[in-house]
C-alpha cells in the first residue's frame, strides 16, 4: 500500500506540472460527453418505450457510459504507458525490486486527478437527468454493484493481454482503438442484441455490455445470470495471468 500512495502522489504532482495540458484535457472531455449526453437524450426520448426501456432508462446506462469509462481511463493511462516504455526499451529503470510488476503497470503511470472529471460529470448527470427510481431490492442493488465490478476488471484485463501482444508483434498495437470501438457499444441496451450475440460476446468480448449489462441487472430485464458474467471476469483473470507468464519471457527481445 506504501508503494500504491507514493506512486498516486507521484502521478497527481506529474499531472499538477502540466496545468495547461490538464485544464485544456478537462474542459475537452467535459465537452464531448456533455454534447454526447445531449444526443442520447434526444435519441432517447424518440425511442422510448423500444425494448421496454423508458428515457430515464438511456439516460442510467449512460451515466454508467461514462463514469465507468472515467474510472477506466485512471489505470489504461499507465498500462498504454507501461507498454510503450516496454517496446521503446526503456522499463529496465523502472523494474526495481521490491516494487510488483503489476503495480507498476496499474498505478506507475496512473491518472489520479481524473477523478475530479468522474465528480463533476457524476454531479451534472445527478442534477440534470432523470433517472429510474431507486427502489429496487437488495438483490438487483447487489448485482448492479457486482457488474460494474466485473466490468471494470474485465476491461482492464482486455488492454493488459492485447498490450502483451507488443511481445509478439514487437510493435505498439492500438489497443486503445480497438477498446473504445467495443466500449462505445455497451451504450446500447443488451436486449435490443440478438441472443445468440449476447452468448457469444459474454465470453468473448463482454466489454461491449460494460453499461449495459449492469443496468439491465439493476432494472431486472436481463435473461442471464450474473454468474456468467462472473465466469467471464475470471475467465479474463485468468487469461490476464497467462499471458503475462508467456510474454514476460519474450521481454529481452524487445527495445533492442
Amino acid at each position: 500500500m506504501k508503494t500504491i500512495s507514493l506512486f498516486i502522489k507521484m502521478n497527481i504532482k506529474r499531472q499538477l506540472a502540466y496545468k495547461k495540458n490538464l485544464f485544456g484535457e478537462f474542459i475537452l472531455s467535459s465537452s464531448y460527453y456533455l454534447i454526447q449526453f445531449i444526443f442520447i437524450d434526444q435519441i432517447s426520448s424518440l425511442s422510448e418505450g423500444i425494448g421496454g426501456y423508458k428515457n430515464e432508462d438511456f439516460h442510467l446506462i449512460f451515466l454508467v457510459f461514462i463514469l465507468l469509462g472515467v474510472a477506466i481511463s485512471i489505470f489504461t493511462h499507465s498500462i498504454e504507458e507501461f507498454f510503450n516504455k516496454v517496446a521503446s526499451g526503456r522499463i529496465e529503470p523502472y523494474l526495481v525490486k521490491p516494487i510488483s510488476i503489476w503495480v507498476l503497470i496499474l498505478f506507475g503511470w496512473s491518472k489520479p486527478l481524473n477523478i475530479i472529471m468522474f465528480v463533476f460529470l457524476a454531479f451534472f448527470a445527478l442534477s440534470f437527468s432523470s433517472l429510474p427510481m431507486v427502489t429496487k431490492d437488495a438483490i438487483q442493488w447487489a448485482e448492479f454493484i457486482v457488474s460494474i465490478i466485473c466490468m471494470f476488471i474485465i476491461n482492464l484485463s482486455f488492454f493488459i493481454i492485447f498490450n502483451f501482444f507488443t511481445f509478439i508483434s514487437h510493435r505498439k498495437m492500438p489497443v486503445d482503438y480497438f477498446h473504445e470501438m467495443i466500449y462505445e457499444l455497451s451504450i446500447v441496451p443488451v436486449n435490443f442484441f440478438p441472443h445468440g450475440l449476447v452468448k457469444y460476446f459474454l465470453f468473448a468480448l463482454p466489454m461491449a455490455f460494460s453499461a449495459s449489462l449492469p443496468v439491465s441487472f439493476f432494472l431486472g430485464r436481463n435473461d442471464w445470470n450474473i454468474g456468467y458474467l462472473i465466469i467471464s471476469t475470471v475467465f479474463f483473470m485468468l487469461g490476464t495471468l497467462f499471458f503475462y507468464r508467456w510474454g514476460i519471457r519474450k521481454f529481452n527481445g524487445l527495445g533492442g
